[in-house]
């Protein structure tokens, strides 16, 4: 909502805030919705796009692999959308998310994330 009012600095501060909890809960032994973290992502993404940054970003990529999931191609779109120099600031992040993808047994929603950061990291690396 901080976002939408322009209130960049609340959104920033309500974004940390909500990022640490979920870095909390992935030590804890608690599941984690998946639709509250690709909602949270797709907030975090949309800050480092207004931004021009990437911090956020590298955070979204990080806590998907640390899930042993893939972002739907919602999230992976919002990740194609950032400035060229916060995209080539996650590549190492992006690389490491893709290698770890299972080969098998993908959801739709997973099949069609992962195919999406393919594109997008065959882009980076001029393929």
């Amino acid at each position: 909502k901080a976002l939408s009012l322009g209130r960049q600095m609340d959104a920033e501060r309500i974004m940390s805030q909500a990022m640490a909890n979920v870095d909390e809960r992935l030590r804890s032994p608690d599941q984690i919705d998946e639709s509250q973290v690709e909602e949270l992502a797709l907030e975090a993404l949309k800050l480092d796009e207004i931004q021009s940054g990437a911090a956020r970003a590298k955070w979204v990529l990080r806590t998907y692999r640390r899930l042993r999931r893939l972002p739907a191609r919602t999230v992976a779109e919002s990740v194609s959308r950032l400035p060229a120099a916060s995209l080539e600031s996650v590549t190492a992040e992006l690389d490491d998310l893709v290698a770890s993808a299972p080969v098998s047994k993908l959801t739709p929603r997973e099949a069609e994330g992962l195919a999406r950061l393919e594109t997008l990291r065959a882009q980076l690396h001029g393929n």
